[in-house]
């Protein structure tokens, strides 16, 4: 839907079953049975009994998303997004346990986009998400760039915090800070350049404080770097 300042909104709805609905899906938790194929389950039960476990091993998934664009000026513009998501239960039948549902989860960002403000053609990105699930809520910023520093080189520096708070009461801090590089060397090719880290903090419980003498420290801490370089061609 779009309006005369050119606002755009979007609402979207998503219905299916998860995984999709076939007679394979009754193998589920037959593996006891030394059962692989549903040719195989047909010696201990009859089709119909195999197409109805196969319904109760199927989940259904439920997603409503609203998205909305709004330009702020010539140079910015705000994009905002609201999803929310559940996937049901499965049922106990043929000797397999029932499971729970997920109950709704729901995701919200917000970018704020600004273009050509120190030169023509570049592009920065300030992104906030959040996503309060059954498991953990989970607080991000994103920052990304893109400068091009001449027609054919473009650099594109990225920065992504996150804080998650999880279900058992432990915290978790990461920060990911990368930089690509991509130099056009003929039309439709180019050399790709991308280098980053990983920095996150799990903070520990306090049983496991207690079951390790050695360590005392409030968090685990691991870190990670990469770097990757190739080709791309477009045709």
């Amino acid at each position: 839907m779009g309006f005369s300042d050119r606002t755009i909104i979007n609402l979207s709805y998503d219905y299916r079953t998860s995984p999709f609905l076939t007679t394979s899906n009754a193998t589920q938790g037959q593996s006891d049975k030394g059962v692989e194929t549903v040719d195989e389950l047909q010696q201990f039960f009859s089709i119909d009994e195999i197409k109805q476990l196969a319904k109760d091993r199927t989940a259904v998934s439920h997603s409503a998303a609203l998205s909305l664009s709004r330009p702020l000026s010539e140079k910015f513009q705000l994009n905002g997004d609201f999803r929310m998501t559940t996937i049901s239960g499965t049922k106990a039948s043929g000797g397999v346990a029932a499971s729970e549902g997920t109950g709704f989860d729901y995701f919200y960002s917000m970018d704020l986009t600004g273009n050509s403000l120190l030169t023509e053609g570049d592009i920065y990105v300030l992104g906030l998400r959040y996503n309060d699930t059954k498991a953990s809520n989970t607080s991000s910023i994103n920052i990304n760039a893109r400068y091009p520093v001449s027609k054919a080189l473009r650099v594109n520096p990225r920065f992504r915090l996150d804080y998650r708070d999880n279900e058992n009461g432990s915290k978790r801090y990461a920060y990911r800070p990368s930089i690509r590089i991509t130099h056009r060397l003929i039309k439709g090719l180019q050399l790709e350049l991308e280098a980053g880290g990983e920095w996150e903090f799990q903070e520990r419980t306090s049983e496991a404080i207690a079951a390790t003498a050695s360590n005392n420290d409030e968090f685990d801490q691991t870190k990670g770097y990469f770097v990757i370089v190739g080709y791309r061609y477009n045709f």
